[in-house]
């Protein structure tokens, strides 16, 4: 998160006739420049976060630190962002022991959480396949959640000549049961 993208969020923020411009960060400098995005009209904000374990943070991101991220989610509904969203990759024997934890953390803290596949690659050097299907995500987070509602899957193609499927896990304010949308069931 660069200054300047910032920037112009703050920019596009201020620009007539934009209702609801939602931006998708790291999360890594939110706690400097929440309360300057909610100034400029900013409305939602999605932040990446595939783990609550330091460790693991900083393996799967290489240099980052959870610590700054988990101070800007806090900052953002200090700054009165409501319904924040967390994009989860689900990700096979990497952060697939946490998902009902994340849940746990939205629901305590008044956020949303999207799981999302990652793109099923196949064999890459040095990486085992950590794909993980929605639907078995879907299974073993039945145990933990009181109630899963399905939602569609939305899937983006030709991307380098492959495609991803996301779905949604929304999890309701604490005054309400948890709930986690999955594609599948209609």
């Amino acid at each position: 998160q660069a200054s300047t993208e910032q920037e112009r969020g703050w920019i596009l923020g201020a620009l007539p006739g934009l209702d609801n411009l939602v931006i998708t960060t790291n999360g890594s400098q939110l706690e400097r420049f929440a309360p300057a995005l909610k100034a400029a009209g900013i409305k939602r904000i999605n932040i990446s976060l595939d783990t609550l374990k330091g460790d693991r943070f900083k393996a799967i991101t290489r240099i980052g630190d959870l610590a700054k991220v988990l101070a800007g989610i806090a900052a953002a509904r200090t700054a009165g962002f409501a319904r924040t969203k967390l994009n989860t990759v689900m990700m096979r024997g990497i952060n697939d022991d946490e998902f009902a934890d994340l849940v746990q953390f939205a629901l305590d803290n008044e956020l949303d959480v999207s799981f999302i596949e990652e793109m099923p690659l196949g064999e890459i050097l040095g990486r085992n396949n950590p794909y993980l299907s929605s639907e078995e995500t879907r299974e073993r987070l039945a145990a933990r959640v009181d109630r899963i509602v399905t939602a569609p899957v939305t899937t983006i193609e030709n991307l380098g000549g492959g495609s991803v499927r996301c779905m949604l896990a929304e999890v309701f304010l604490p005054r309400s049961p948890a709930a986690a949308q999955f594609p599948g069931d209609r």
